[in-house]
């Protein structure tokens, strides 16, 4: 199965974070070296990656850490760009993610309290590397199917907030043998009070933005982690829907969601023609519906969390209109101000 085509489906998927940090044409690769906060982007140029920032991102395969996601802002040919990068496997160690994510805990503000919500796991309610990796790819192929209207079995997410003390427990324990994403918890903007998340459902002709805060406070001792942290993945009960004011920020996300699209399908453009030693992209996969969920910390930086679901079609299937004449449910004027 190709690198772009396993991001069709729903649940937490890995190769959302694989293809975010993938070269595209005419892009470098980013590496961490030995030192934690220190980047080495090989290469001359990094133009064609999308600005995007992640937060310090674990992929677990069955209670084992396999990738390590995270941002740097020293990437690019002049040491100045924001760029995604992975961690070497010399540096993917049990010691380095637990020293790491509670050196850059949220709560700071606080003093970084032990009681404090310090990084989540996600997984899917059904493990996506369970099925058979053989009936994985027909299946794959027959959603990619036009004439197929079924979308497959729709997965949900679980997750589980960590304070510093369970998250020791949790890189102990390794948490039987589960997949999924070990993710840093990014203190929200507006004081840090309350967590909230804006999730954007992402289509060709339409961006749709949703924003969740949690009723109760993010430090309020009295109520359980799930309970202060919990937005769009869990009940209703715990969060509340808010408006997106103005304009700014919902076209800043419906760009950087423009971008992930346009780097998923360049890098499975440039994987078809590699694989297929022909001088065309036609037949790429296109991304027809995405549903990402994003956080602004508290000094107005927009950061990618995950994506629930991906919906992916053959390129010579689909006629996408440019990006930048979308029609999106928030769109940006030309001469809006720097959000936040």
């Amino acid at each position: 199965m190709s690198q772009a085509s396993s991001l069709h489906g729903d649940g937490i998927n890995f190769s959302f974070f694989q293809l975010l940090w993938s070269k595209s044409n005419g892009e470098t690769i980013g590496f961490a070296d030995s030192r934690d906060h220190a980047s080495d982007i090989r290469g001359d140029t990094a133009q064609s990656r999308p600005i995007l920032r992640v937060p310090d991102t674990v992929v677990f395969l069955f209670g084992q850490p396999h990738q390590w996601y995270f941002t740097s802002n020293n990437g690019g040919p002049d040491k100045s760009k924001t760029t995604i990068l992975r961690k070497r496997k010399a540096n993917l160690t049990i010691e380095n993610i637990e020293e790491v994510f509670l050196s850059k805990a949220a709560s700071k503000r606080n003093g970084n309290g032990d009681d404090d919500v310090v990084a989540y796991f996600i997984s899917s309610s059904v493990d996506p590397l369970s099925k058979n990796e053989e009936s994985g790819e027909s299946e794959l192929l027959e959603n990619l199917d036009p004439s197929n209207n079924g979308l497959g079995k729709e997965l949900s997410c679980n997750i589980e907030y960590f304070d510093k003390s369970s998250l020791r427990e949790f890189l102990k324990q390794r948490k039987n043998d589960k997949s999924g994403i070990l993710q840093r918890f990014i203190a929200p903007h507006g004081g840090g009070q309350h967590n909230s998340q804006i999730r954007a459902i992402w289509t060709p002709k339409l961006c749709i933005l949703e924003r969740r805060r949690t009723k109760q406070n993010l430090h309020d001792q009295r109520f359980a982690l799930y309970e202060r942290a919990i937005t769009f993945d869990g009940p209703d009960v715990h969060s509340v829907s808010l408006p997106l004011r103005g304009t700014v920020l919902g076209g800043k996300i419906e760009r950087i969601c423009d971008e992930i699209v346009n780097h998923i399908t360049q890098v499975s453009a440039q994987n078809l023609f590699t694989d297929n030693q022909v001088g065309s992209y036609s037949g790429a996969n296109e991304v027809m519906r995405m549903i990402v969920n994003f956080k602004v910390d508290g000094n107005g930086k927009i950061w990618i969390l995950w994506s629930n679901s991906i919906r992916l079609q053959r390129g010579d299937k689909v006629g996408r209109r440019p990006v930048e004449s979308i029609d999106s449910a928030v769109s940006l004027p030309r001469n809006a101000p720097e959000p936040l």
